[in-house]
């Protein structure tokens, strides 16, 4: 039926109530001759738009409901007759139904991955020719401590430490000079320290298959990294201690000055100390004596020096510490009380930063000490460092006991 005799039908079939009736029926309930009426509504429903413009007008209309929906892409406009006045309306449609769908599951997989993107544990990254990051997710944000806001825009060099950035970007030129995706170890200097990622690289291009930037993935290997480095150093150091028990183990008395002297260096260089010397306690003479020093290049002056002899009372709040079996850790002696830090200066000068000073027994009694000291960096001794420094301290007490040094 014409449009305008299907309106009238449905008018005159319901006693003018059509359009209600229409609207409370369901498609799938509706007979053909209904549905056509239902259709006919539907495309006449812009039409009052056309009559008041008067001129073209592009609609989306659909027909149909469920799986029989179809949607068409309608341009309407008004005819007229030889004066100009509107007579009538003419449209042409076409079906876009597949394109619709077609770009609502495109915009689906959008959907899909872009949330898996952002939701990934991995941190995902995206920059352009430039170095510029065009997509950071949220696993990037959290390893960088730099918000997506800053981040977008902006290269490496504008974000992040130079020593950082520059083994990111030379990573992104061989990436993009060699055109093949690639796997590298890169480290995040963040507010929380620093942080080792294993990141993949590889080029993206265009539609001509051209280079137009670079996509990278990465996964943190931090605690896998920590766990290297310390199993590395703990069989560095059960090493040292070895090397160390066999020079002392079966070592002349006339041996045991050099043998000191090599065994200082050697401990020093290892817990990364500047000085490091053997302190003992003269009880009968109220002083406490170097017996050993060592110092690396440039510090030598001051501080440990072989032979010097100091006012036992300096050492009147250590001593009791020692006596108890215990090391004196002053991991940042710009913090220590007074009384510690007079016998710090005492010992290394007032440029210590931090001491550790570890006792030496013999049958129980205190004899003395063994110290290390940090002068370019306040760093407080690791806790296998300690261990270390106590397992030596045991050993010069087994061969002070030994010769009655």
């Amino acid at each position: 039926l014409p449009m305008r005799q299907t309106a009238a039908s449905a008018t005159r079939l319901t006693g003018g109530g059509g359009r209600r009736l229409l609207s409370r029926i369901g498609d799938g309930c509706r007979p053909a001759w209904l549905r056509r009426i239902v259709m006919a509504e539907r495309f006449r429903a812009n039409d009052p738009q056309v009559w008041t413009s008067a001129k073209p007008v592009d609609f989306e209309e659909s027909l149909g409901d469920g799986a029989e929906h179809r949607r068409f892409l309608s341009t309407k406009f008004p005819t007229r007759d030889a004066e100009g006045r509107i007579n009538g309306i003419c449209g042409m449609s076409t079906e876009i139904t597949e394109r619709i769908r077609l770009q609502e599951r495109l915009a689906e997989r959008e959907r899909f991955l872009s949330d898996l993107i952002e939701y990934s544990s991995a941190v995902v990254f995206a920059k352009d020719l430039e170095g510029r990051y065009l997509l950071v997710n949220r696993a990037w944000e959290a390893a960088t401590g730099i918000s997506r806001e800053r981040a977008l825009g902006c290269t490496a060099a504008e974000l992040m430490p130079p020593i950082m950035a520059s083994s990111i970007l030379e990573h992104d030129r061989v990436v993009l000079i060699s055109g093949v995706a690639m796997e590298f170890e890169e480290r995040v200097i963040a507010d929380s320290g620093v942080r080792s990622f294993l990141n993949t690289k590889f080029p993206t291009r265009d539609a001509a298959g051209r280079i137009n930037g670079l996509c990278g993935m990465g996964t943190e290997i931090t605690a896998r990294k920590q766990a290297e480095a310390a199993l590395t150093r703990e069989s560095q150091l059960s090493n040292l201690l070895v090397r160390i028990a066999a020079t002392w183990l079966h070592l002349p008395a006339e041996l045991i000055e050099p043998a000191m002297q090599e065994s200082l260096a050697e401990l020093a260089s290892f817990v990364g100390a500047d000085r490091a010397g053997v302190g003992d306690y003269d009880f009968e003479a109220a002083e406490v004596g170097v017996s050993a020093a060592w110092a690396a290049a440039g510090y030598e002056v001051d501080g440990w020096s072989q032979h010097r002899r100091l006012p036992l009372e300096v050492f009147h709040e250590l001593l009791p510490v020692h006596r108890q079996g215990q090391s004196a850790h002053l991991a940042d002696c710009s913090r220590a009380s007074i009384a510690q830090r007079e016998y710090a200066e005492a010992l290394c000068g007032p440029g210590v930063r931090s001491l550790l000073l570890v006792p030496i027994h013999v049958d129980a009694a205190i004899e003395g000490f063994i110290g290390f000291s940090r002068l370019r960096e306040t760093r407080g001794f690791a806790d296998d460092e300690v261990r270390l420094l106590g397992v030596f301290a045991q050993m010069l007490g087994n061969v002070r006991q030994r010769f009655r040094i």
